[in-house]
């Protein structure tokens, strides 16, 4: 490998996590490819149109317990990229209360900056993994490969290690063992445009104490999201594991249903979206998952937890981990620092 490519990384996945890897990783230095199979930046982080209503339809806010977190969110709320939705008091004595922040103009933002110089190739599910000794090969659906010194695999841990098995890629038995235990529950998440304001009391989120069959209502409008009244709901765990193969129709009635003794106003157009992977509720020990001797690495809220900052800081403690890897080579190895 020359110079330049022994400070190279394959990224699968453009969620917070990989995009937090890869933004850390090229700051270094390094030369990353980042590779997501969906049309837009940000993973859960999502949004979608729909006629003049904008909808976030995955995670609805995120907040801040780590100071690692906090001046990337400093930063975006500076640069107009997010802001504070609601506070809420905060559950210890004599502690502040807890800000809820929301991308603007709407949760993608945030994927969006971090993506800014990376060039992410989306659109393109990655089919292939092969380790030759010093670097990886990668390939995806339409034939394209790229190659890395590492690779991150920073989608749901269930599709990684099915990526893992199918590229028949030996991980040590104890390390495998407890990826298995990371495990996760479904969502289906309903978009609803109003017809007029949705009348939910401030701050404009209701989450539901039964949580079956919903277990949280967003008002896109309050939330500074939407231009015309639209909320999502977002099912529980159960509903989604008993009703995730039924058509849309089916989803939407149920979840409209239960939603509309909180709504002031009637559905005018709906959507639904189904989340495979919304939520871990078995986590790993770590904060991310190395394999040096094969130069791999897992990241995302299966370790982080199930919080936006959870994710993010799994994807900076993958690439930290990374880096701190390579400075351990010898030194000849390695290009010159830069100044």
């Amino acid at each position: 490998m020359s110079h330049a490519d022994q400070k190279s990384a394959v990224i699968v996945g453009a969620g917070i996590a990989g995009l937090m890897a890869a933004r850390r990783l090229s700051r270094a230095g390094w030369r990353v490819t980042v590779i997501d199979k969906g049309r837009g930046l940000g993973g859960r982080m999502a949004n979608r149109r729909m006629g003049e209503a904008c909808l976030d339809h995955g995670a609805q806010f995120f907040t801040i317990r780590d100071p690692r977190f906090s001046g990337y969110v400093s930063k975006w709320v500076t640069n107009g990229q997010a802001t504070v939705w609601y506070e809420r008091e905060a559950s210890a004595p004599d502690s502040p209360p807890e800000r809820h922040y929301v991308g603007l103009p709407a949760m993608t933002a945030i994927g969006k900056q971090l993506a800014e110089g990376l060039n992410p190739v989306l659109g393109r599910r990655v089919t292939g993994l092969a380790f030759n000794g010093e670097r990886w090969t990668v390939a995806d659906d339409v034939g394209s490969t790229c190659e890395g010194r590492w690779v991150v695999l920073t989608a749901p841990v269930p599709q990684s290690l099915d990526l893992i098995d199918r590229n028949r890629v030996e991980l040590p038995a104890s390390d495998r063992t407890q990826l298995n235990r990371i495990d996760y529950e479904k969502c289906i998440a309903v978009m609803v445009a109003l017809s007029g304001p949705s009348g939910l009391p401030a701050p404009g989120l209701l989450r539901l104490d039964k949580a079956e069959p919903l277990a949280l209502i967003a008002d896109n409008q309050r939330k500074g999201v939407s231009p015309v009244p639209a909320v999502t709901l977002h099912s529980g765990p159960r509903f989604a594991e008993s009703h995730f193969d039924a058509p849309d129709h089916e989803q939407i009635a149920v979840l409209l249903k239960a939603a509309e003794p909180f709504l002031r106003s009637p559905a005018a157009q709906t959507q639904a979206h189904r989340w495979g992977f919304a939520k871990p509720v078995q986590v790993h020990p770590e904060d991310h998952y190395n394999c040096p001797e094969i130069r791999l690495a897992l990241a995302g809220d299966g370790f982080g937890g199930g919080r936006v900052e959870g994710a993010a800081l799994s994807g900076l403690a993958a690439a930290d981990s990374i880096l701190a890897h390579e400075e351990t080579l010898p030194q000849s190895i390695h290009e010159p620092r830069s100044i």
